[in-house]
């Protein structure tokens, strides 16, 4: 039995030994551990795999699109994931502007941003913050901005002056267009002058480099004695590419006299007693203004040098109002007349206007109509109320059948041919009078 007791003890050295392995290496586990943990997790959140991305909903980042995270992002949290909060910012990179002066957008803390105007031509992105209450936060941004394309601005709207109005020799006339803010960015516009006609018709006096607000036009250019008109352009200031239409509208106004504001030139009224209506600035010291109309018939009334003092010429004498009631009579239907005027102060008389044309188009006036009563000599047309009164006369035997005469009188005919307006002699010839031959 003597030879077994050595094994026995080398085999407890053994056991022995690999406890005190073991052993070593669990305290050197249990040293080592935190540190290990430590170095592969920071105290904050941090990303540990896809960074976040912006994308776009439709593709085309343009005003009404939607931006969103692609991909938020692949993150770790040490503690307790709280989630992650938003903010998204602006920039104008065409202005030299940075992610680093970008200003964040009030209110856009969603996952999700909807484009507006005043984002064209700049750039948005989206900064991410990532919330651990145990070991803190983290901020990251968006790997990508997302540009958004810049569109032309809209025509402006003519503020000042307003059409038809007049000014005095020596007063500094200011044109005003508005357009509004386009894209966060203040707009420019280019002025438009035209002499003696709107755009298209008039003589283009100039045409001004963008500026900002209202323009005051120096006074050589605009001389006495004629209208002007005046259109814009807005002009976005982030590109001089970018440029609106042209205003469809056009302002008109004169210079040292009346300018005639209505009826407008070329234009037709329905009505053979229209209001003629003048507009001017009063001077300082002028006191009360009159106003005195000249109208014409004559078709060289718009001629340079034409004297106004031909037959149909009418004047209107002097009024206090700048609107006159042409009287009835003094007009014809479906004529072309010109009219201009002038003003008297306490200063003096400006020049005469420049003449502007018209022609009268009344559709209440002449004979007949659909939908009448009838009583005899007497018609009565339902939709305008205009009374036809028709007297036949005697007849007689002619050699070309049987011929009489009839008397037709119209209460909105204006003509007059020489029984006074609305009055007409007629010779009908024929069997039963039904073949008019000539009215007198």
């Amino acid at each position: 039995m003597t030879p077994d007791a050595p094994q026995r003890i080398r085999m407890t050295s053994h056991a022995r030994g690999r406890r005190r392995l073991f052993w070593l290496l669990g305290v050197v586990i249990a040293l080592c551990l935190p540190s290990l943990a430590s170095a592969a997790c920071p105290s904050p959140p941090f990303i540990s795999g896809a960074q976040p991305q912006i994308g776009s909903n439709p593709g085309n980042a343009d005003v009404g699109a939607t931006l969103f995270l692609i991909d938020p992002g692949v993150w770790t949290f040490c503690g307790t994931n709280n989630g992650f909060e938003y903010q998204w910012y602006r920039y104008a990179p065409a202005r030299g502007e940075s992610r680093a002066s970008a200003g964040p957008i009030v209110g856009a803390t969603s996952p999700t941003y909807l484009v507006v105007q005043q984002d064209e031509g700049n750039s948005v992105f989206v900064e991410i913050k990532a919330i651990d209450n145990v070991y803190g936060s983290t901020l990251v941004d968006a790997v990508n901005d997302a540009p958004i394309p810049n569109a032309p601005p809209n025509p402006p709207d003519l503020v000042s002056p307003a059409n038809g109005t007049g000014f005095f020799s020596g007063t500094a006339v200011t044109i005003q267009a508005s357009a509004g803010d386009e894209g966060g960015d203040q707009v420019f516009y280019k002025y438009y002058l035209y002499q003696d006609g709107p755009p298209g018709m008039g003589t283009l006096v100039t045409i001004t480099s963008p500026i900002f607000g209202p323009w005051t036009i120096p006074s050589a250019l605009i001389p006495d004695g004629h209208t002007y008109w005046w259109t814009a352009q807005s002009v976005d200031t982030q590109s001089t590419n970018f440029l609106s239409a042209v205003s469809t509208k056009a302002s008109a106004f004169g210079m040292n006299f009346p300018f005639p504001a209505r009826p407008m030139p070329e234009s037709s009224v329905n009505t053979i007693t229209p209001v003629l209506t003048a507009s001017m600035t009063p001077r300082t010291g002028g006191g009360q203004p009159k106003f005195e109309y000249q109208i014409s018939s004559n078709t060289a009334c718009q001629n340079a040098g034409y004297t106004w003092a031909n037959a149909g010429d009418l004047s209107s004498g002097v009024t206090l109002s700048p609107n006159f009631a042409v009287p009835l009579g003094w007009l014809r239907n479906k004529t072309t007349y010109c009219w201009r005027a002038r003003l008297t102060d306490n200063i003096g008389a400006t020049p005469w206007s420049p003449a502007i044309r018209f022609i009268t188009n009344d559709p209440l006036l002449g004979l007949g109509g659909a939908s009448a009563w009838s009583r005899g000599p007497i018609t009565v047309t339902k939709a305008t109320g205009n009374a036809v009164v028709q007297i036949p006369g005697p007849s007689y035997p002619t050699a070309i059948g049987p011929m009489g005469v009839s008397l037709t009188y119209s209460s909105l005919d204006d003509k007059s041919e020489r029984f006074g307006p609305g009055v007409r002699l007629g010779v009908e010839s024929g069997v039963g009078l039904s073949g008019k031959l000539f009215d007198w």
